[in-house]
């Protein structure tokens, strides 16, 4: 059996987790997330042809994901799995105050 690869998977959730197992640096850094994620999308053949007006152009005309559901996808990941969580996850929550941490269930 050949090892996975980025486009083994078809949900988005799946990509990132994926991309999240094989590159620890991604766990921190959303615009490296992204970044590798279109680039995996795309494919090393088409990005090294491609102009910067034609990536806008399908950035635009919804050719690419969309970043917040990348964003989101990683969010909810690292929440569920702590293993995939970055280095810098405990430092930011021990920025946050005290009454945002509060679970609120009305």
């Amino acid at each position: 059996m050949k090892p996975k690869q980025f486009s083994d998977f078809k949900s988005i959730k799946d990509k990132v987790t994926f991309l999240l197992e094989t590159n620890p640096l991604l766990r921190d850094n959303d615009n490296r997330l992204i970044a590798t994620y279109c680039f995996n999308f795309i494919g090393k053949e088409k990005i090294n042809e491609m102009s910067a007006l034609q990536l806008l152009t399908d950035l635009g005309f919804n050719k690419l994901p969309c970043f917040e559901s990348i964003t989101r996808e990683r969010k909810m990941i690292q929440k569920e799995n702590e293993s995939l969580r970055g280095t810098q996850y405990k430092v930011r929550k021990k920025k946050l105050p005290n009454w945002f941490l509060v679970d609120k269930k009305d």
